[in-house]
């Protein structure tokens, strides 16, 4: 099984690679590593499966773990990462260790994610915009990742971390309607 959300065990590893590349100047391969290593397991068909079933013998796991390692020419200790997720059965927390190195990364760095939901998309210059307010606000650097949600209706929504600002005609229709049902 994969999991694909920061957990406690996953933020111990990510800390712990974190570390080691941090003291021999790796930080950002292994995180190119790690990027390459989740997309391989999401588009290459098979390999997902192969790496994670419990009932693949080791030595096949161990031998297609190393020619992709080969082919992204990965880093020594995303190897050692690597390896030990799959000596200790835990290779399907991989997700969840890329996506908590990449928050620490980006914590460090003074950068945070911006999540925005939309019902259509949105223009390059509403983006800016979004960016420039949202940086203006939070005194750092601002990710966007956009997302269109037709369900929304119109308006758009916020998330920064786990505040959510939440302008969207579908929310407004839903207090309205909690209002009335109360009023009734």
């Amino acid at each position: 099984m994969l999991v694909r959300k920061p957990t406690v065990l996953a933020g111990r590893y990510a800390r712990a690679t974190y570390d080691l590349a941090a003291k021999s100047g790796d930080v950002d391969k292994v995180m190119q590593d790690l990027s390459v290593f989740k997309t391989a397991l999401d588009d290459v068909k098979g390999f997902r499966d192969a790496i994670t079933n419990l009932y693949f013998p080791r030595v096949q796991q161990e031998a297609l773990l190393d020619s992709v390692l080969d082919k992204i020419d990965a880093a020594k200790i995303t190897r050692n990462l690597i390896d030990t997720l799959l000596q200790n059965r835990r290779i399907g927390l991989l997700y969840s260790i890329y996506a908590s190195y990449e928050l620490h990364l980006m914590q460090l760095k003074g950068i945070v994610r911006a999540e925005v939901r939309s019902a259509r998309d949105l223009s390059d210059v509403q983006k800016q915009q979004i960016v420039e307010s949202l940086k203006e606000r939070l005194k750092k650097d601002i990710e966007l990742k956009c997302k269109v949600d037709p369900s929304l209706i119109g308006g758009m929504a916020i998330i920064v971390g786990s505040k959510m600002i939440d302008n969207s005609i579908q929310s407004k229709i839903n207090r309205l309607y909690h209002f009335m049902r109360g009023a009734s």
